[in-house]
């Protein structure tokens, strides 16, 4: 159920809390499909071997991937989103996986791990914290 709110309820909390623009998904539980241009970066980066086969099914496993701009810099951005109802460290480690994954990809481009949840299990802000993880929690 949370994996339906995402993609909705997200993208203001990516615009207000990260200061972005111009966000805009590319694998999310409301697309009907990857976006093609995103899929071919993923496909080249594992065919030159910048990333694994696990770290490319890492990246489609994602609940919701976007790009976006900063507004300070007007560079792209990339956030890499785990959704659950009570996020938990499993949910904090594969958007940690899943940011390392794109980083590989766009080695240039800020990324993001985030996760997005109606509650924070036991000692899971302290984990996400020290691992660069941002959590965001459903209203």
């Amino acid at each position: 159920m949370i994996e339906l709110t995402l993609h909705s309820r997200i993208l203001p909390f990516l615009s207000s809390e990260l200061d972005l623009r111009r966000v805009v998904a590319l694998i999310g539980p409301m697309l009907s499909a990857i976006d093609h241009a995103f899929e071919d970066e993923i496909e080249d980066a594992r065919d030159r071997g910048a990333i694994s086969h696990t770290q490319r099914q890492r990246v489609y496993e994602t609940d919701l991937i976007v790009r976006a701009r900063s507004r300070d810099t007007g560079e792209t951005v990339y956030v890499a989103v785990e959704a659950s109802f009570t996020i938990d460290d499993d949910d904090i480690d594969r958007a940690g996986k899943t940011a390392d994954a794109l980083r590989q990809v766009f080695p240039d481009v800020e990324v993001v791990p985030a996760v997005y949840g109606a509650a924070v299990a036991r000692d899971n802000a302290a984990l996400a914290d020290q691992t660069g993880v941002k959590i965001f929690l459903a209203e």
